[in-house]
């Protein structure tokens, strides 16, 4: 379910996440805070590996880049992050909004399967998808420029004035 009702995140952040094998996932991860930080939104911008787990149940918007490593794995940085959420310990999220941007390659048969995993378990868990998961392959720049546009638009506008300077 996507929605554009309002919200607000703790502390007026959003958190922007990354996992990454080979830097793709940091890359883009860091433009769409840059832009987030530029409309004048306050944004945070972590490593899946750096995130500290009970902070998930207070979170208000959280997106996240990841990438399928070789068949299926999550990178090694998230690891622990896409662990947690899947476990049987993973909170409720009925405040949160979120958004997925899945970077894989098509040469592999689970072709972003770890974001599109995170999607559908961060769904099951009650959160809201704000935008489409965007899915990249190794040419990622043409799925995500557009994505990290468009999410930046879309989180303003859903999580308007309040949480501008």
């Amino acid at each position: 379910m996507m929605t554009n009702t309002p919200v607000t995140a703790v502390g007026d952040e959003i958190t922007v996440l990354y996992g990454t094998e080979t830097g793709n996932g940091m890359r883009v991860s860091k433009r769409l805070w840059q832009q987030l930080e530029a409309a004048g939104l306050h944004a945070r911008w972590l490593n899946t590996g750096k995130y500290r787990l009970p902070e998930l149940s207070r979170e208000r918007c959280l997106l996240v880049a990841i990438s399928t490593y070789d068949d299926e794995q999550p990178p090694e940085d998230a690891l622990g992050f896409m662990g947690f959420l899947m476990s049987s310990k993973a909170p409720r999220l009925l405040q949160l909004r979120y958004g997925v941007l899945a970077l894989g390659a098509t040469c592999y048969s689970a072709f972003c399967t770890v974001g599109l995993t995170l999607d559908a378990r961060l769904a099951e868990l009650g959160a809201t998808r704000l935008v489409h998961v965007g899915l990249c392959d190794t040419e990622f720049e043409r799925v995500a420029a557009p994505w990290i546009a468009n999410t930046t638009r879309v989180v303003s506008e859903t999580l308007g004035a309040g949480s501008h300077d």
